[in-house]
């Protein structure tokens, strides 16, 4: 398996993570896995940089969630 991992560029740790995460799962599920961990990381930056945006503003929260009041 080592050189079958170093061939493609990935430890053989990282092989065994994905093996672990991957295992039964059809090719359509791993697709829409990776979809999602995508998407999530963006939604995470989105949240991030409004939170940012909100702390550094003069009203606080209430600037940019005014659905909250």
């Amino acid at each position: 398996m080592g050189e079958a991992s170093r061939k493609v560029g990935i430890t053989e740790q990282t092989y065994y993570c994905w093996r672990k995460v991957s295992s039964g799962m059809r090719t359509e599920q791993t697709k829409r896995l990776k979809e999602l961990e995508k998407k999530n990381v963006r939604l995470k930056k989105l949240v991030a940089n409004l939170s940012l945006f909100c702390a550094n503003s003069r009203k606080g929260m209430l600037c940019c969630l005014p659905w909250l009041l």
